[in-house]
């Protein structure tokens, strides 16, 4: 079998529900940024320092390859947020420090593997001279990307941006949230959660949710599973600390909407948490 085909054979392959069972010949084709990641077990098994410098290696980077490997060394626990969290910033240093932004940039963005596409989100966001829009601009391929962990990167990598500039950020994401790409849709959503995952709180859309206003009645009927959780999750989070915004809102998506499924849908995820709380004290009050 050639090389070619013995690759197009490992890209149908099923991938492995724990670590110890990946092949490692698999496990090597993921390190060299030649496969992408099958699900979140492959994800988190690569080894970033070996893949960074793979991918630097072979666009006559050596100096970066090495450099990456002391810092990564310096961690003591390297899981995968830890490494784009404290590898970016030295990538986007030397990128910076030796004119070659652009060509560090391109590799990563169009790179085979997901897990360096990812790196190119917080080599995006995390570049000071590029404005909100340029970030925006930049990454939403990556928030589009057909791969779920880059588009995942793709929004927690920008998070802090477009909290610094939150009136900006909402505007121009009340835009996305019409794109016809549900995947753009999702990020629109995702992004601005008030509570989210693996990221901080956005205290502001705590305190005064309605600002999201513009992106949430844009998606309140959705037909994109993807983007109904993302939806529900977004007014399950707001619930727990601006509940009467949320009930008002649902109530008012259910009367503007009816009949509609996918209204019902997100209206059920948004309220689960309040149900709950509501079960819980109607079952104390009858003790």
């Amino acid at each position: 079998m050639s090389a070619d085909s013995l690759l197009k054979a490992y890209m149908q392959r099923k991938p492995a529900r724990r670590v110890s069972d990946i092949p490692a010949s698999v496990l090597d084709l993921l390190n060299q940024g030649l496969l992408e990641s099958g699900n979140l077990v492959e994800w988190l098994a690569i080894n970033h320092a070996v893949l960074l410098s793979f991918c630097f290696n072979a666009i006559n980077i050596k100096s970066l390859a090495e450099l990456i490997q002391v810092e990564y060394a310096k961690l003591k626990k390297p899981t995968v947020m830890v490494c784009y969290q404290r590898l970016s910033p030295h990538i986007l240093d030397y990128a910076e420090q030796n004119d070659c932004v652009d060509k560090i940039e391109k590799a990563l963005l169009n790179h085979h593997s997901d897990s360096l596409r990812g790196y190119a989100a917080y080599f995006i966001a995390q570049k000071n001279s590029y404005t909100l829009e340029q970030k925006l601009e930049k990454i939403f391929p990556l928030a589009a990307d057909k791969h779920f962990g880059v588009r995942e990167l793709a929004w927690l990598a920008l998070r802090p941006s477009l909290v610094r500039e939150l009136e900006k950020s909402l505007s121009i994401l009340s835009l996305w949230a019409r794109n016809k790409d549900e995947n753009i849709r999702r990020f629109a959503s995702e992004s601005t959660r008030p509570r989210g995952v693996w990221c901080e709180h956005i205290a502001q859309l705590k305190a005064t949710p309605e600002l999201a206003l513009p992106i949430l009645n844009s998606l309140c009927s959705d037909e994109a599973v993807y983007v109904q959780l993302s939806v529900g999750n977004w007014l399950n989070d707001a619930s727990k600390s601006s509940p009467e915004f949320v009930r008002a809102l649902c109530a008012r998506w259910q009367a503007e909407n009816p009949q509609n499924s996918h209204t019902i849908k997100i209206v059920k995820r948004a309220l689960r948490s309040l149900e709950k709380i509501a079960a819980c004290n109607q079952g104390l009050f009858f003790r």
